[in-house]
Order: structure tokens, then sequence, then C-alpha cells
């Protein structure tokens, strides 16, 4: 998945960064495991007050539905976010009411009655 360009510095630092986060193996010099990773999110997470729990794909849900809401293309989202099915992609979409309300007055618009 590209890393938008804004973004990279903070993508550099994570990776310099190996080993000092939660989402590190509990086990030196092995890949995480999805289930420990998905622990210690929620653990973290969990401990900012006034914050909902959240699961990692929360973040996924949150990326496609502000993707979708600047106008992205769902076949570019699909690809951003590497699913082969367009359904599961759209899985993850959450229209916004702003984009909702956006659309609605787009359609006014176009088909909209003079009085």
């Amino acid at each position: 998945m590209p890393v938008p360009p804004n973004f990279r510095p903070s993508a550099v630092f994570l990776r310099e960064q190996a080993g000092r986060f939660k989402w590190d193996s509990n086990i030196p010099g092995q890949p995480f495991n999805p289930s420990h990773f998905r622990r210690n999110f929620q653990s973290v997470i969990g401990a900012v007050e006034g914050v909902r729990v959240l699961t990692p794909h929360s973040c996924r849900h949150t990326y496609v539905s502000q993707l979708q809401a600047l106008g992205v293309d769902m076949e570019t989202i699909q690809s951003m976010v590497g699913r082969a099915d367009i359904e599961m992609t759209q899985h993850y979409l959450h229209v916004q009411e702003e984009t909702r309300r956006a659309a609605a007055d787009k359609f006014s618009k176009a088909f909209g009655m003079t009085r």
C-alpha cells in the first residue's frame, strides 16, 4: 500500500524504532502474533481516558471511510487496502453524514426543480 508523502516521515520513524512499541513481538527477533498485537492494541487504547475501545480493524474502517469522503473511487481504495473483493472493501466503508448531505445537494442541483 502506498504511504501518503506527508506520512512517510512517521513510517520511517516507526521502522527505525523497532522493538520499542506495544505491537512488537513478545519474543525478541520473532514476528508479532496477530492475537498478541490485538490484545496490546486494545490495552493501550483502552488506557486512554475518554476513548472508546477500538480494534485494529477500526483503523481500517476509518481509513476506507476517509478515502471515500475525499472522493477516492472504490476500485482505488480496494487496491490500497489490499482486498481482492470490492464487497469486502465496502464492508469497511462508513459513509459520513457530511458526504451523504453533499451527495444529496449534488443530486438536487443536477435534477432540482425551480419554482
